[in-house]
């Protein structure tokens, strides 16, 4: 395989973030380099590959040698704020993000809502995430007990249903949507699959089926 010299670039500053080199190495590296001529893609990337090798420590410190025009990119955004977030820096991680209403973004706005303990806002944005990947397994996760906690009950059925899309106990899944019809007053719905659920349980429905 051949590779151009930004390719190189990028794959010597991934082996460099994996064999851990100091700051003042990583430095030199981007000091003796115009990032402005680079792919943004080789920049996403990189970025993503430090967020998966969990090297946020190392690599935020180089986030001003990026170009301005990588700092605009919504992707790349959306990656910065997630190393931002991880490193526990709220404040920077929300500023990257605020704006943007990718999936990612709008759990990291989710999640940081809810240190705030403002449960709408964290709800709003999870409930988002789950409308923009229908099968995101950790917004549904946490769009359900939201929604439940707010009496979000026609929005916490449309959560049921998305999870429908992603691995589960079909029964448990059963009663959760149980308890939202229930919610909702759709109560013939709601005693047909109570019915269903007391077969399969035998009677005995463990406590912790919700």
């Amino acid at each position: 395989l051949s590779y151009s010299p930004n390719e190189h670039f990028w794959l010597n500053t991934l082996v460099a973030l994996k064999n851990t080199q100091t700051k003042a190495q990583l430095e030199k590296k981007f000091i003796n380099i115009d990032l402005s001529k680079e792919d943004l893609e080789y920049i996403r990337v990189w970025l993503k590959r430090a967020y998966f090798a969990n090297k946020e420590k190392e690599i935020l410190p180089l986030i001003d040698f990026l170009p301005r025009q990588a700092l605009t990119s919504k992707r790349i955004r959306e990656i910065i704020g997630l190393l931002y977030y991880r490193a526990g820096n709220l404040n920077k991680a929300e500023s990257f993000v605020s704006d943007l209403v990718t999936p990612n973004s709008e759990m990291l706005k989710g999640n940081l809502a809810l240190i705030k303990n403002d449960l709408p806002a964290a709800f709003t944005h999870v409930y988002n995430a789950v409308i923009t990947k229908e099968n995101s397994k950790n917004a549904i996760s946490l769009a359900l007990p939201l929604s439940w906690l707010l009496g979000k009950w026609s929005e916490g059925n449309y959560v049921i249903d998305r999870a429908l899309e992603v691995k589960s106990d079909p029964f448990k899944r059963l009663a959760m949507d149980t308890a939202f019809k229930i919610r909702l007053n759709s109560f013939d719905i709601a005693q047909k699959q109570l019915n269903i659920l007391s077969e399969h349980y035998k009677g005995e429905m463990p406590l912790n089926i919700v």
